[in-house]
């Protein structure tokens, strides 16, 4: 029988007399048996009774009840056939809520932590600009298709250098490249004038690089180029290049290695490295005689303690980019499983490698989430995410920077001041009904340059449009996080889960603790 929709029901007497024992208030179950009935079977009844269920002053919705009966019978947590027992559950669960309410829970310290450790973790998603960050990745992707012969001419710059250093680097450059211009040779004015050691003796050959090798400034111009072009004068944190494409091919994937080394040293003794080219050209002459394996052989006879013990097997998997340009050709020409080179010197000393395996470049869907991690780790990539989300943010939450103010501002930080001139409570930056002053701003900037000198043991160069710049980031970031559970229907909804959840567990412990403290001094009285 279903009873009209205007009775009212103690919905069970068990329960009752918990609230009134447990609890000490009374709280009444304002549940229509007709009501429950229709809910558990029908989302359209929930608009009879707007909360159909009331626990003292908690109130929980038609909507909201609805909502966890799915929700845990989607997941499997129930059974449709037993609506008898969840009902019983559920409100169960939410008399052990009451409960934790009542007692503040949610105001320890302890909870406090965990909440807030909890939400900083879940806003993360929310707080970066997905689209930018997928375009990243696909460009990444797009890029590693393709292996790029490079050769560079560098003019480094030093750490935090001053306007005439970045003066001079630049001319230094600029006249570089016209002389390029004007038909000299790129590989003889690396050698005369690059300043990167490693490259400069080979004509600035830096060999095939791929995607997320270099400085995302770099790669950009790297990209831009068809072979025998030179790039414009690229800046990066190192200094200013130029770049030059000498040829590009397909990626040629990725394989896996085993080696035997005879080490001796790039600056040995020429008796040492006679010995070490006599001992691998007789590791060569036992390979080649096919009596023992590879494995065998290096077991025997490399020097590397590392791999030795394994038949010389490399347990990484190598790009040609990782490898040295010696390397490259050598070891991606090797065309079957099982071969294995001529020996070759490298800084190591002599070594001989084995093919174990070879793969081609995996599809983007393979590799997606490692070329993400990547992306995020990539300093470059980060910053102009961070840029991008910003941007939108600054528009969303109608951030003002007031001008009169900014240009006030960065004319007379570095004036000494008293501390009570007129311009210092001018408001700077309005967000909302939020605002901060001239002075805030200072106080931002004097203690970045504090932890920036303890840091790094020196004060770098920052010009005060760039602490501008982070000041509004900052508590433009802040009342961003402030208003997540307004924005995000789905985030409000896992923050609530959690701060329920982590309520139920630990007034249940508390629970479990007293029941154990009352039956030890039961224990001891007798």
């Amino acid at each position: 029988m279903i009873h009209p929709v205007s009775s009212v029901y103690w919905f069970n007497m068990r329960i009752f007399v918990a609230l009134k024992n447990r609890l000490c208030c009374r709280v009444k179950i304002n549940m229509i048996r007709g009501i429950i009935f229709c809910l558990l079977v029908s989302i359209s009844a929930s608009a009879q009774v707007e909360f159909p269920i009331s626990l003292g002053t908690k109130k929980i919705s038609a909507k909201a009840f609805v909502n966890d009966y799915r929700k845990l019978l989607e997941s499997d947590s129930i059974k449709a056939d037993n609506k008898q027992k969840f009902l019983s559950d559920y409100i169960d669960y939410q008399l052990k809520l009451v409960a934790a309410e009542d007692a503040k829970i949610a105001n320890t310290p302890g909870f406090q932590d965990e909440y807030q450790s909890f939400r900083k973790e879940l806003a993360s998603p929310y707080l970066i600009d997905n689209e930018k960050t997928e375009t990243l990745v696909r460009e990444a992707y797009a890029r590693l298709k393709f292996e790029k012969q490079i050769a560079q001419i560098l003019v480094k710059v030093p750490a935090n250098p001053t306007a005439a250093d970045t003066l001079l680097a630049f001319q230094k450059i600029n006249n570089i490249r016209t002389k390029l211009l004007a038909g000299e040779a790129f590989d003889v004015l690396a050698k005369k004038y690059s300043e990167d050691d490693l490259s400069a003796p080979k004509g600035g050959s830096l060999g095939y690089v791929t995607s997320m090798q270099l400085q995302y400034a770099l790669e950009n111009a790297v990209y831009a180029l068809e072979v025998n072009a030179v790039s414009p004068i690229v800046r990066t944190e190192t200094g200013y290049h130029l770049v030059k494409v000498l040829a590009i091919r397909p990626n040629q994937g990725k394989i896996r290695l085993a080696h035997i080394l005879v080490s001796v040293p790039v600056n040995a003794a020429t008796a040492l490295q006679v010995d070490a080219k006599n001992r691998i050209d007789q590791v060569q002459k036992y390979l080649e005689k096919g009596d023992d394996s590879f494995e065998l052989i290096c077991k025997n006879y490399s020097e590397d303690p590392y791999s030795k013990g394994r038949g010389g097997e490399l347990r990484r998997w190598y790009y040609s980019s990782d490898l040295s340009e010696e390397l490259q050709n050598q070891l991606f020409s090797i065309q079957r499983l099982g071969d294995y080179t001529a020996p070759i010197r490298t800084n190591l000393g002599w070594q001989i490698f084995k093919l174990l395996d070879k793969k081609p470049l995996l599809s983007y869907e393979e590799m997606a989430e490692y070329i993400r991690q990547k992306v995020m780790t990539d300093p470059e990539r980060v910053a102009m995410i961070r840029r991008s989300f910003m941007t939108r943010v600054r528009a969303e939450n109608q951030v003002v920077i007031v001008e009169a103010a900014k240009k006030i501002a960065l004319e007379r930080f570095a004036q000494d001041r008293v501390g009570d001139e007129y311009y210092l409570k001018m408001p700077l930056v309005q967000i909302g009904e939020k605002s901060w002053t001239v002075q805030d701003f200072y106080t931002f900037i004097i203690a970045q340059q504090k932890r920036k000198l303890k840091a790094l043991g020196y004060l770098p160069s920052v010009p005060e449009t760039v602490y501008l710049e982070e000041f509004v980031d900052n508590h433009t970031m802040t009342v961003e996080e402030q208003h997540l559970e307004t924005k995000y229907p789905a985030f409000q909804e896992q923050m609530k889960e959690f701060y329920e959840g982590s309520l139920f567990s630990k007034i249940v412990e508390r629970d479990r603790k007293s029941t154990r403290l009352n039956s030890s001094h039961a224990n001891v009285s007798r």
